[in-house]
C-alpha cells in the first residue's frame, strides 16, 4: 500500500449537493434524522406528524448519501445515510451529498469521516463566533482527500469493517463478563449472608450510634455543605458543593453533622433508593438532606467495614430495597415517589458474628473485590487496545494528515 502515490481530489469533485425536497402533509408521519457527534452514526431522531414540523418543506435524504451537520461538523457530526433511513427528512442544517460512485465509495468516505484528521479539516472549514460556528460549505467542498482506486477502497473498507466487528464483539464479551462478575459476586455474598443468617440478626438501629435521615434542605450561603441523593452513588461519595442556608445550618444538631466514615443511604426515588456510600470528610462541615440517611456504626458491636460491605452486598441491598414504600403510579420530576422511611430502615436485619469473624469476612470480600476490579481493568484495556487499532488502521490506510482545506 503506497499511500503517497494515491491521487488527491477535492470533495467537490466527487460529490454534489442534493436538492430533493418534500412539502409535508399535516396528517402524515415522517422520519426525522439526526447525526451523532464524533462519527457515531446517522440515526433516527423521531417519527413526527407533519403538522408539528416547521417549516413545512424539508430535504429528503437517500441511502449512501453523505450528510453533515452545519453546526457540529467540527465535532464529528457527519456520516453516511444508512439504508434504513432512505427517504427520511432533515432540516437545512443538515446538507446531504450524492457521491460519484466511479471515484468514491460510501463505505470508504464513511470511514474517512470518522478519522481525527478529517474532523480537523471540517473544523478548519467552519467559521463564526463561539456559539454560532457553522460549516462553510465552499471551504468544506474544497477539502482534499486521498482517492485510491475503487478496488483499494473496497479492500480498506473490508479490513476496517473486520476490525470494527472485532471491537464490537470484544465490547459484547466485556458486557457478558461484567454481568457474570456481578452474578458471581452476588452468589458469593449470599453464601456469606444467606437467608438463614437473618434468623438471629440484629436490627440496624442496634448497631449504630446514630441513625437518622437529614432534617434540613433549605439552601443558602452557610459554611455547611448539604449532601443530597445525587452525591450518594453506589460505593462512591461525590463531594457536594451545595450549601445550607444560615438559618437551616443553625438548626443542625451536633450528632447530625457528618463524620468521616459515616455510611450514607439514599432513601428516596426509584433508581436511587438503597444506594450506599461512605462519607469522606474534607474538613468542611456537612449534613444530609431529608432524602439521605446517616448510619454511624457502633464499633463496640460491629466492625464499620463489615457493616458497610453488608449494606452494599446482595443481602443488604435486598433488605433495603424490599422496604421501599410509596406510590408507584405517580411521578414527580421523572422520579417515582418511593421512600425508605426511618422506621423501616431501623428494622433492617444485619447478621452479626463475632468481631473477629466480621473482620475476616470484610478482609475476604475486599480481596474478592480487588480481584474483580483487576479483571475489569484487563477487559477494558483489551477493548481500548482494539479501538486504538481501528484509529491506527484508519491513519495508515487513508493517508492520515495528508488532506487539506482551503479558506
Amino acid at each position: 500500500m503506497n499511500v503517497a502515490k494515491w491521487p488527491m481530489g477535492a470533495l467537490g469533485e466527487v460529490m454534489r449537493r442534493t436538492t430533493e425536497s418534500v412539502v409535508l402533509e399535516p396528517e402524515a408521519t415522517y422520519r426525522e434524522v439526526t447525526v451523532r457527534l464524533w462519527g457515531n452514526g446517522v440515526v433516527l431522531r423521531s417519527h413526527t406528524r407533519g403538522s408539528t414540523i416547521a417549516p413545512a418543506t424539508r430535504t429528503v435524504v437517500r441511502k449512501e448519501q453523505f450528510i453533515v451537520s452545519r453546526i457540529d461538523a467540527r465535532n464529528g457530526a457527519l456520516g453516511i445515510v444508512p439504508a434504513a433511513l432512505d427517504g427520511a427528512v432533515v432540516t437545512n442544517d443538515f446538507p446531504s451529498f450524492e457521491l460519484d460512485g466511479a471515484r468514491l465509495l460510501p463505505g470508504y468516505l464513511g470511514w474517512l469521516a470518522r478519522s481525527a484528521w478529517f474532523v480537523d479539516l471540517c473544523r478548519a472549514a467552519s467559521e463564526g463566533t463561539t456559539n454560532r460556528v457553522r460549516l462553510k460549505e465552499a471551504a468544506f467542498l474544497a477539502v482534499t482527500i486521498p482517492l485510491p482506486p475503487l478496488a483499494e477502497q473496497r479492500r480498506i473498507v473490508a479490513w476496517l469493517d473486520a476490525i470494527a466487528e472485532r471491537v464490537a464483539e470484544a465490547k459484547r464479551l466485556q458486557g457478558e463478563v461484567e454481568g457474570l462478575r456481578s452474578d458471581l459476586t452476588k452468589a458469593v455474598e449470599l453464601q456469606v449472608w444467606p437467608e438463614s443468617s437473618l434468623g438471629n440478626a440484629a436490627r440496624l438501629e442496634d448497631l449504630t450510634n446514630y441513625l437518622a435521615r437529614g432534617r434540613q434542605s433549605a439552601q443558602g450561603l452557610s459554611e455547611c455543605r448539604l449532601v443530597k441523593t445525587q452525591h450518594v452513588q453506589m460505593r462512591r461519595y461525590i463531594p457536594s458543593d451545595i450549601r445550607l442556608s444560615p438559618e437551616a445550618a443553625e438548626r443542625i444538631a451536633p450528632e447530625g453533622e457528618l463524620q468521616d466514615g459515616d455510611i450514607l443511604v439514599a432513601c428516596s426515588a426509584a433508581g436511587c433508593l438503597g444506594r450506599v456510600a461512605r462519607y469522606v470528610a474534607d474538613g468542611i462541615p456537612a449534613t444530609t438532606d431529608t432524602r439521605v440517611a446517616i448510619a454511624r456504626p457502633k464499633a463496640t458491636v460491629v466492625d464499620p467495614e463489615y457493616l458497610y460491605l453488608y449494606l452494599l452486598g446482595a443481602q443488604g441491598q435486598r433488605q433495603l430495597r424490599s422496604r421501599e414504600r410509596g406510590d408507584w403510579e405517580r411521578e414527580k420530576v421523572g422520579f417515582r415517589l418511593t421512600e425508605l422511611n426511618l422506621a423501616d430502615l431501623r428494622d433492617v436485619p444485619v447478621p452479626v458474628p463475632s468481631i473477629a469473624a466480621q473482620r475476616q469476612i470484610a478482609s475476604a470480600l475486599r480481596h474478592w473485590a480487588s480481584r474483580m476490579r483487576a479483571a475489569d481493568r484487563l477487559a477494558a484495556l483489551s477493548v481500548a487496545s482494539l479501538e486504538g487499532l481501528v484509529g491506527g488502521a484508519q491513519h495508515a490506510c487513508m493517508g492520515g494528515g495528508v488532506g487539506t482545506t482551503a479558506r
